[in-house]
């Protein structure tokens, strides 16, 4: 099972025997944290509106996690206002680990 640091963080890759592989996760993120990477792998931006639909959370719950994860540098804000999109931050380790 390979593990990897980079930024504070442990990423670590887990395999099935009736699987190829699983998608990566790193530790110390939330489970909601996880869901918004796994998302922003295949669709590569995430709105708020799209983060409050896939974790089934208000606005200001989403406003907080997406808050959150741009401090930790996990995601990067795009854009302004209505044209506001976030994508995986290009220095977090997950980027890289696909």
């Amino acid at each position: 099972m390979p593990i990897k640091e980079k930024g504070g963080f442990f990423c670590v890759e887990i395999y099935r025997p009736d699987t190829d592989r699983t998608p990566t996760e790193c530790v110390g993120l939330s489970e909601q944290e996880n869901l918004i990477l796994q998302f922003l792998k295949t669709q590569q931006k995430i709105t708020k509106t799209m983060v409050m639909n896939l974790l089934h959370v208000r606005e200001t719950r989403a406003k907080e996690i997406i808050s959150k994860m741009i401090n930790r540098k996990i995601i990067t804000k795009i854009g302004n206002g209505k044209n506001t999109s976030y994508c995986i931050d290009s220095t977090y380790p997950y980027e890289t680990m696909h």
